[in-house]
């Protein structure tokens, strides 16, 4: 029997962004019984029976978090936002604050009532452009049919939303380095405790909250807490959204009750693995969580079970890898990740996850030297439980996680010199889209020495076409002012193709300081991975088309 979507239950509805289609659907109704017929105590108690953990990563009790902030009538109160969503494999957030945003603000006013805050904030990632204009619009509207501002409802409850860009920094997930961004400071995590329950943005009591996590709240109000815990798991209640991505055949979210096997979700859902090979690791949630192997399919993805077998739950983020994936080579391009993020302010982050990046790329590139796995394993639990933030543990877990269930690989890589023999060798296609013959012939020449294959096409139709035909591993636009628009187009119809949304799109261009965005209408985003201003290095090049290869 097909699970009754919850969370997603609208997006696939048109214009389910707007206030009109939301209200059609119940939206809003979940409100007014919250300020009709409940006092805040009630709704911290129902939130709390109800099981709702966060699904921001940590997955601590939501209501237990709500009961942390102070009750006392004089004390000013804040709600956050958290639409940060930087962990790499992790895509549920966007899609909600893109296609539901309503859902959101719902959920973050009855938060918001529950726990005394008139006002709240929501941080979103810089890149994340649709997303930023859908809040923007939703929030305008909620102010105008009465479900923001004074008097909400007539229920005499008043609260203020906006809405803030964030620079693209991951730590600023963290919920201490989102409010230090807030502030308008570099956002770095603060100590804890004390916690931002007690003393948050602006010196001030504050509950931060994942997306996900605020969108369960309408529906815990409306069927009830009791509704909402009968699904999942007797630890982990109520519905999840899995983000798929990897060598699937449908990448995408799919919401499921928690407690669903990753066999299901991998083979029943995401239709299988791509070409019909075999599965050979999956991350269950995210990248900052342990690898897992096909013996580990029928695990449950719930908190208690995934940590039983070493992993997290964390976002949902699946990613899966086919048998033809180089496990170093996955476990470098994650830890440079990790090492190209950290924020500097601890030593064992700083430093650490530098070092295993150095010895990872090392054995990725033959030059590996015996005792390099043991050091790798020292300085991971060098790191452990040693850096101000838990990101710096969450970095370490893909070299230790790939050493513990492929150290025969690492093995051979370091006495070989190689990759496994059994590994086939891919070629990726790279198209470059550019009017101007002197442009594409120096980026053919730098990636075919780097062993890329190298297909042109002129801007514009001709390049869509090429992509259609070639199905491409990356695209390279090289734009000047005159053929902007058609770059910025031709990303968006890439990303309306669903069979050619996940092609990395890097943007080559001699226009400095444009605001790409204000350049489309409102219902369109800037599909683009990476920005690239001439002149542009060689090796500038080829790192930004290795990062996102």
């Amino acid at each position: 029997m097909a699970f009754e979507k919850v969370l997603l239950r609208n997006v696939d509805f048109p214009n389910s962004e707007k206030v009109d289609s939301y209200l059609e659907r119940g939206g809003y109704q979940a409100l007014r019984k919250a300020l009709g017929e409940y006092a805040p105590e009630d709704l911290i108690k129902m939130v709390k029976i109800s099981g709702l953990r966060g699904r921001g990563g940590a997955g601590f009790p939501a209501g237990v978090k709500w009961s942390f902030m102070p009750r006392e009538a004089d004390v000013t109160r804040y709600v956050c936002v958290n639409t940060d969503e930087g962990e790499p494999g992790t895509f549920k957030d966007r899609l909600l604050v893109e296609r539901d945003p309503h859902s959101v603000i719902e959920g973050t006013i009855i938060a918001s009532y529950a726990v005394g805050a008139h006002r709240a904030f929501v941080y979103i990632r810089g890149e994340f452009l649709l997303g930023v204009k859908r809040w923007m619009k939703a929030i305008d509207d909620a102010y105008a049919r009465g479900f923001l501002g004074k008097d909400i409802l007539g229920s005499g409850f008043d609260l203020d939303l906006s809405v803030h860009r964030g620079a693209g920094a991951y730590i600023c997930g963290e919920e201490t380095a989102m409010i230090e961004s807030l502030e308008g400071k570099c956002g770095l995590p603060r100590l804890k405790p004390p916690y931002p329950a007690e003393i948050g943005l602006y010196g001030r009591a504050t509950l931060v909250h994942n997306v996900e996590t605020l969108a369960c709240v309408p529906h815990i109000v409306l069927r009830g807490p009791d509704w909402f815990a009968s699904i999942g798991t007797e630890v982990s209640k109520g519905p999840k959204i899995f983000c798929v991505s990897g060598d699937v055949e449908r990448r995408g979210n799919y919401e499921l009750p928690l407690g669903t096997t990753l066999r299901e979700i991998i083979y029943q859902h995401a239709g299988g693995i791509r070409g019909g090979r075999r599965l050979k690791a999956v991350i269950p949630g995210g990248a900052s969580t342990g690898m897992l192997t096909a013996k580990h399919l029928d695990v449950p993805m719930a908190f208690e079970t995934l940590s039983e077998v070493g992993s997290m739950l964390g976002t949902g983020g699946i990613i899966v890898m086919d048998e033809d994936a180089c496990i170093v080579d996955a476990a470098f391009r994650l830890t440079r990740f990790f090492a190209h993020e950290s924020c500097g302010k601890c030593t064992p982050c700083r430093v650490g996850t530098q070092c295993l990046v150095e010895i990872l790329r090392r054995i990725e590139n033959g030059r590996g030297r015996e005792g390099d796995i043991e050091q790798l394993l020292d300085l991971c639990h060098g790191m452990i439980g040693h850096t101000f933030c838990p990101m710096g543990d969450a970095a370490v877990n893909p070299t230790i996680s790939s050493i513990k269930h492929f150290r025969d690989e690492y093995e051979y890589h370091i006495e070989h010199r190689r990759c496994l023999e059994s590994l086939r060798t891919k070629v990726r296609k790279i198209l470059v889209v550019d009017d101007d013959p002197d442009f594409v012939e120096s980026a053919r020449l730098v990636l075919e020495l780097q062993g890329y294959e190298v297909i042109s096409a002129a801007n514009g139709d001709d390049g869509l076409a090429r992509v259609r035909e070639e199905k491409p591993d990356l695209v390279i636009l090289d734009v000047v002012m005159t053929t902007v628009l058609d770059g910025l187009h031709m990303s968006q119809r890439m990303y309306d193709d669903s069979e050619h949304r996940d092609i990395p799109i890097v943007m080559v261009t001699s226009i400095a300081n444009i605001d790409y965005a204000a350049l489309f209408p409102t219902d369109e985003a800037v599909h683009i991975d990476a920005f690239l201003s001439k002149p542009v290095s060689p090796d500038r090049l080829l790192s930004e088309v290795e990062r996102l290869l």
